[in-house]
């Protein structure tokens, strides 16, 4: 059985991030590949805690040490539960703590896949999300890679990024701003596939305890210029709809958030936060997954992130998935909202595009891993 070695985002706090990640394994797995999720953290802070500690102490200890190194005391319980999501959902490797040992972890893989999410984001530019680590020989994979944003590249960057880019085998991207970001780096134009989690299909969960209604408009809000522009709208909004707001509050991606919700879901956990999407009546988000999983789900949505960077990692999926309606200003919102919920053809059409770029994105994933 072949082994593929994936380098992607999955040690911080971000709900869709973990999910792209397991969805991605998961789709690997099921097309008979043997899979590790790679543990070398993107923070060079937290690889050189782990060289330092790795010699002395029982790796029992490092993880409790890292915990309340990079996480306030208020964090905690929120890092766990990733923690806990991390060791039982993701395969992963053998923790990594410097380049000279993920280039020899990488000799144990046939493939190195690197994807999805913002792996090639400019602003915190990583080379080893570039797989510029892996031996010849070793198939390199783009799947879904997104650089977040559009940023001005320094030239002697520029540089080291053609000459890893070439050496990839197979490259696709999540939009088409990570196409012309590659197109201008090696003049190619590479394939747009979909995220990994619209490749599975997700089980159905429970809602979680702790809400307290039955009906209710789950808010998932990750911009605090987006909540302090959109909250007294947000407000007037579920009293024309007559529903209690739940909002998701996490710690870490929001510890500037409002007390303004009906209830909030504080830290929940991965597949909590899944949970709350499925039996919301309608969704508000300014997330590129928090739309994908409202869309997954039939939600009637609202996007309200307006326009800025951030906006071209959703404008895509808002074109390719025909969900216009879920972007617009805030006086139409009830309309577009009603003709979500009422019209059967509206979701017939949003779930038939996704389905199509589903299938072709598998096809191009299979070629793509056989093709060597």
């Amino acid at each position: 059985m072949q082994k593929i070695g994936i380098m992607t985002l999955m040690h911080g706090f971000n709900y869709g991030g973990m999910l792209q990640c397991y969805a991605l394994q998961e789709v690997l797995r099921e097309l008979g590949f043997e899979i590790e999720v790679i543990d070398y953290p993107p923070s060079p802070r937290q690889r050189l805690f782990r060289r330092l500690s790795s010699s002395c102490l029982p790796s029992k200890v490092i993880n409790t040490l890292e915990g309340q190194l990079w996480f306030l005391k208020r964090r905690k319980k929120l890092w766990r539960k990733f923690e806990d999501f991390r060791n039982k959902e993701l395969h992963l490797s053998k923790r990594i703590n410097s380049r000279a040992e993920l280039k020899e972890l990488s000799q144990s893989y046939d493939i190195v896949l690197v994807g999805s999410d913002q792996v090639w984001n400019q602003s915190w530019f990583t080379p080893e999300y570039f797989l510029d680590f892996p031996s010849p020989g070793i198939k390199r994979i783009a799947y879904a890679a997104c650089c977040g944003a559009e940023f001005p590249i320094p030239e002697a960057r520029r540089t080291r990024l053609m000459d890893d880019l070439k050496k990839f085998d197979n490259i696709s991207v999540r939009n088409e701003m990570t196409l012309r970001f590659v197109q201008d780096q090696i003049g190619i134009s590479p394939f747009i596939a979909a995220d990994p989690t619209l490749l599975r299909n997700w089980k159905n969960l429970e809602k979680p305890l702790d809400i307290p209604y039955e009906k209710y408009i789950l808010v998932y809000i990750l911009s605090e210029k987006v909540m302090g522009e959109k909250q007294t709208i947000i407000k007037e909004l579920a009293r024309q709809l007559n529903l209690p707001i739940v909002a998701v509050h996490s710690d870490v991606l929001q510890p500037w958030f409002p007390s303004f919700a009906d209830f909030e879901l504080h830290n929940p956990g991965v597949f909590e936060w899944m949970a709350a999407f499925q039996h919301a009546e309608f969704v508000f988000t300014d997330s590129f997954h928090g739309t994908i999983f409202a869309v997954l789900n039939q939600k009637p949505l609202w996007n309200c992130i307006g326009r800025c960077h951030s906006f071209e990692r959703i404008a895509y999926a808002v074109s390719r998935y025909h969900i216009q309606q879920a972007y617009c200003n805030p006086s139409e919102v009830i309309g577009h909202l009603e003709t979500q919920k009422a019209d059967p053809s509206y979701y017939k059409q949003v779930l038939l595009a996704v389905k199509e770029h589903q299938a072709e994105s598998l096809d191009w994933l299979q070629k793509a891993l056989k093709n060597f």
